[in-house]
């Protein structure tokens, strides 16, 4: 897929067949399309972009496609070059700097992608992380409070919220979470295997909380 004409051209196709599979079928289907890339090494970016694309259904409606190169504003491109230009600091420091150095770009990092994350649906955002199942909702919920620690006076993007504030609604949502918990137990259809991952969470939890708080 080389240009956008055809991406147009292509959307339009997938367009057609989602009609066509609710006319013969009565099958609901609503198709995602991605962003044009120029090599199979960035076709998990495209993918990404058309599952992002389906969860816009909710506004756009069902049996349809849904191109998300239409919904998401081009600036999202240069916000992704800044990013990478970020990346090279840390691996040019990786490569050539001293310990102190990578520690210093490491940190950097760490905190920067912890105040700018969005760490659940109540927050603003474009992205295709899902955050409805009962393991995802857990460790994003355990990621907020401690993000919410380890920096406390600093601003959330996202959310607006300080560090201390965003630890304090990580509580809520983590018990929140474990009332229906010991409520119902274990709820997804695919929960046995989603059990080993509700384990680690509750590790992390154990290891680096306060002891002494309701999270820990």
């Amino acid at each position: 897929m080389d240009t956008e004409e055809n991406l147009v051209q292509i959307t339009d196709e997938c367009d057609r067949f989602c009609r066509w599979a609710y006319r013969i079928m009565g099958a609901v289907v609503t198709a995602g399309v991605g962003t044009t890339c120029e090599s199979l090494y960035d076709i998990s970016t495209s993918y990404e972009g058309a599952r992002e694309a389906v969860s816009y259904r909710v506004l756009y409606g069902t049996k349809r496609a849904i191109n998300i190169g239409e919904i998401v504003p081009k600036e999202s491109k240069i916000q992704t070059q800044q990013e990478e230009a970020r990346m090279q600091e840390l691996f040019r420091a990786i490569h050539v700097g001293d310990e102190e150095e990578i520690e210093k770009a490491a940190r950097k990092e760490i905190e920067k992608a912890a105040v700018n994350y969005r760490y659940w649906i109540d927050e603003p955002g474009d992205d295709v992380m899902w955050f409805f199942s009962e393991n995802h909702a857990l460790l994003f919920h355990i990621c907020q409070y401690l993000a919410g620690s380890y920096f406390p006076k600093q601003v959330f993007t996202n959310s607006g919220r300080i560090g201390q504030e965003v630890k304090q609604h990580g509580e809520e949502l983590l018990n929140e979470w474990f009332d229906a918990f010991f409520e119902e137990f274990v709820t997804e259809w695919n929960s046995n295997a989603y059990i080993p991952i509700d384990v680690h969470g509750f590790g992390f939890l154990y290891n680096l909380t306060d002891k002494d708080t309701p999270a820990g």
